[in-house]
């Protein structure tokens, strides 16, 4: 059995990622093609060992190269 979405899964899951933290007025943190793997990495530490820490410090570092980005 398939699970539904399968090639959408990770863009559905950014997409409510970021629009639940526009909702609670925190900045969105957009993933680049450039930065994959590292977004893999952090997903998979969760996966793995249950260790969100990594996820956070991802979207952290993201947010920020965004904003810099703007300035």
């Amino acid at each position: 059995m398939r699970p539904p979405f399968a090639d959408g899964n990770g863009r559905t899951a950014r997409l409510l990622m970021n629009y639940v933290l526009l909702k609670l007025n925190g900045a969105p943190c957009p993933i680049s093609a450039d930065d994959r793997l590292a977004y893999f990495g952090a997903l998979d530490a969760f996966h793995q060992e249950g260790e969100l820490v990594p996820f956070i410090d991802f979207c952290r570092i993201q947010t920020l190269k965004t904003w810099e980005q703007l300035l």
